[in-house]
């Protein structure tokens, strides 16, 4: 597996269709976008095998990589622009090497070349143009200098505001492109840094319930971007490792199933420090779904070693994390679920003022949770946990106020599920009394009195 190991059949297919075409080079000729020299050059290079073309390219392959781009940068026809485009996306397939005659043309005098023609061209409306541009930029960008500031900014937006206007039948399409340009890391780099991209790739699977095609190419972009050190350590401020929790529990795809494990073991490993990214595997439920994996046979040699490194790794941190850790880790997966800590007396004693720490990170967190989860048994521990707070904390019932989490809990009053309202209950009442002698005696009947829907 490897960052260029991408799915572009929708791409290949329109090549075919794009391939059966004649171009009629000397209209072209006549209308004075082509000289008599390039005429001559197109007409002995097109359409005469692979044999001839590889023998010019051996010959004269720097006059024929500046000829491509000087017609890519003067023709407009949209017909004859897809053709030159599959004229170079072939000759570069064919060999990587290749780009070189590209790169040569990038002259003292004319320091925009190779990239202005392919980044011109990612805002044509024809879809083939975009995202053919886009493989043969991957390929330049790999093997050539960086793009300057400016070009990778409008790099980054381009391929977000892609995603974002992607409809179900384009998707995968999008998805591929992403695929194809986040091998280069100056551009993952400002696809992470500048943009929603992160956001996005979530969004796809939570709210789009994808097939495992989509699945297997979210996560793509996920490992591809956690190549870059610094990206592996704070992508989990999103919930990228709540995401591939539940893919990998859902899913019987191998090789959905094997990204999802290259890409947390680079989480682990890209880091310097892993207990972070360990910790929110295992209050995603990594740990268990990853053990599972291993009373299965798989002939992939490089999967059964990533499933050793991730549970080897996910032991050792369950050995070496806090009380305190795990749960920190659990939230920040956003997978609450009624494991013993929650529960225990002696954690919220040691660990309630805690969550003050990090300018409340960990109440901010909360408040995350309850404002924006659907999961009932989430919604259900998370109002649990505001109530133990408040119950250990001095002057906690303002804080909670004051970060909106007061108005959350009384919200979940209401809901649909009662043992979400029942928790509920019980918070606000610790938010609202002092004497906790007469709450303890009066919450054992307040599920009795909730409201039924």
């Amino acid at each position: 597996m490897t960052a260029m190991d991408v799915p572009l059949s929708w791409l290949e297919d329109a090549a075919r269709q794009v391939r059966g075409r004649q171009i009629a080079w000397d209209g072209h000729q006549r209308a004075g976008f082509i000289t008599e020299e390039e005429l001559d050059m197109i007409r002995r290079y097109d359409n005469k095998g692979a044999a001839t073309q590889n023998e010019l390219l051996a010959t004269q392959g720097q006059k024929y990589g500046a000829l491509f781009l000087h017609l890519l940068g003067k023709i407009t026809a949209d017909q004859t622009v897809q053709y030159l485009i599959l004229l170079v996306d072939d000759l570069l397939s064919e060999s990587r090497d290749r780009a070189k005659l590209f790169h040569a043309c990038n002259t003292a005098s004319d320091g925009v070349l190779p990239y202005a023609p392919f980044l011109s061209l990612l805002r044509s409306r024809d879809a083939y143009t975009r995202y053919a541009s886009n493989k043969i930029l991957s390929v330049l960008l790999s093997t050539g200098r960086p793009l300057d500031t400016r070009s990778v900014s409008f790099y980054a937006a381009w391929l977000s505001n892609e995603l974002t206007s992607a409809d179900e039948s384009s998707l995968s399409v999008v998805l591929s492109a992403l695929q194809a340009i986040l091998s280069v890391e100056q551009i993952r780099n400002a696809f992470y840094s500048e943009t929603k991209g992160v956001e996005l790739l979530i969004d796809v699977i939570d709210r789009r319930r994808p097939n495992f095609q989509i699945q297997y190419q979210v996560v793509f972009c996920f490992w591809l971007l956690t190549f870059t050190p610094s990206i592996a350590d704070t992508i989990t401020i999103h919930p990228v490792v709540n995401t591939l929790s539940l893919i990998l529990k859902g899913t019987t795809k191998e090789k959905v199933v094997r990204i999802i494990l290259a890409t947390l073991r680079n989480l682990l490993e890209k880091v310097k420090d892993s207990k972070h990214n360990a910790a929110q595997m295992i209050g995603a439920k990594v740990l268990e779904a990853v053990t599972l994996l291993q009373t299965k046979q798989y002939a992939d040699e490089d999967m059964v070693e990533d499933i050793k490194f991730v549970l080897d790794e996910l032991q050792k941190a369950v050995n070496e994390l806090s009380s305190f850790d795990q749960y920190a880790g659990e939230l920040r997966s956003g997978n609450l679920q009624w494991s013993p800590v929650h529960r225990s007396e002696r954690f919220w004693l040691e660990n309630a003022v805690r969550f003050n720490d990090n300018k409340f990170e960990m109440l901010r967190l909360l408040a995350t949770v309850l404002q924006s989860s659907t999961d009932p048994t989430v919604l259900a521990v998370a109002a649990h946990d505001v109530g133990s707070y408040v119950r250990y904390v001095d002057g906690g019932k303002k804080t909670l106020e004051s970060l909106g989490i007061k108005t959350a809990v009384m919200h979940l009053m209401a809901h649909r599920d009662d043992n979400v309202r029942y928790e509920a209950l019980l918070a606000v009442q610790k938010l609202m009394v002092t004497n906790w002698e007469y709450l303890g005696r009066n919450v054992t009947t307040a599920k009795d009195r909730l409201p039924k829907h």
